[in-house]
Parts: C-alpha cells; structure tokens; sequence
C-alpha cells in the first residue's frame, strides 16, 4: 500500500513566525529604550533633590524642575514597569538600618511606581500644606533615597 504524499506549503507558516519575532524584538527594543530614558530621568530628579539639599534651596524653587514626563509616557504607552528588569531592590548598607529596609526584595516596578507618586505628591501638595506637615526636607532626602535604590537596581542595558 502506498501512502499519499502531503504536500504542506511552509511559507506562510515561517513568514508568520519571522513576524512575530520581528514584533518581540521591536518590543524588546522599546522597552530597553523606554527604560534608559526612565533611568536618566530618574537621575535628572535624584540631581534635583541633591540640589535642594545641598545648597538648602527653598523647595518652591526647586518643584518644577521634577519631571515626570518619561514615567507618564511609558506608563501610557503601554510597556509595563515589570519589563525594566524587573529585579528585586537590594537596599544599601546606609539605608539597612532605616525605614527604607522594608523595600528589600521588593519589586523595581512597585518603588518606581511610589517614588514617582512621592514626587507628584511633594509637586502637588507644597504650595497648598504648611510646611510643618511637609517636611520638605526630609522628603526631599526620601524620594533622594527611593531614586539611589532603583538606580543601584535597574541595568536596562543588559
């Protein structure tokens, strides 16, 4: 008995799946270029509070020089925080004996998530609440802090 002879036409098969990795690995790209713009703004704000603190500027002076205009960009674009090496923070020596040892372990993209609220809330809230409730100083050296633990964590180039 002879077996018929298939004849499957694997073109379209391969094209589709030359698609879809074409799809991933633009996707790959813009995530490792969402990140990188992320990070170097996150440094532009880590400056920002540096710069408060050091030279005890008033913090009205300060406030709108905090972007946030990558995160937002990136949070609509959707690229999930998740894909920004989504590693888990390892806490620095000085902080270890702080309130900032709770974060150890926890995700990169839940702190990015609350240091970018930390700083709309700082830019929100200042110019209406005393500043015995803000305590911009001490604001100021957390959201410094927050920033110095996601840096230390996130490496979008690899």
């Amino acid at each position: 008995m002879v077996t018929p002879e298939i004849k499957i036409d694997l073109q379209p098969i391969l094209d589709n799946l030359k698609d879809a990795l074409r799809s991933m690995q633009d996707a790959r790209k813009k995530t490792r270029i969402a990140c990188n713009s992320l990070v170097e703004e996150l440094k532009h704000n880590e400056r920002v509070c540096h710069k408060g603190l050091e030279y005890d500027l008033e913090l009205s002076t300060i406030l709108p020089e905090f972007s946030r205009e990558i995160y937002d960009e990136v949070c609509n674009s959707g690229v999930k925080l998740t894909a920004f090496r989504d590693k888990k923070i390892s806490v620095r020596k000085p902080l270890q004996e702080t309130v900032f040892a709770s974060w150890q372990g926890k995700s990169t993209a839940k702190l990015i998530r609350k240091t970018y609220d930390k700083i709309t809330e700082l830019v929100e809230f200042y110019p209406i609440a005393p500043p015995e409730k803000i305590r911009p100083e001490q604001r100021l050296r957390n959201i410094q802090a927050r920033i110095g633990m996601l840096l230390d964590t996130l490496d979008c180039d690899k």
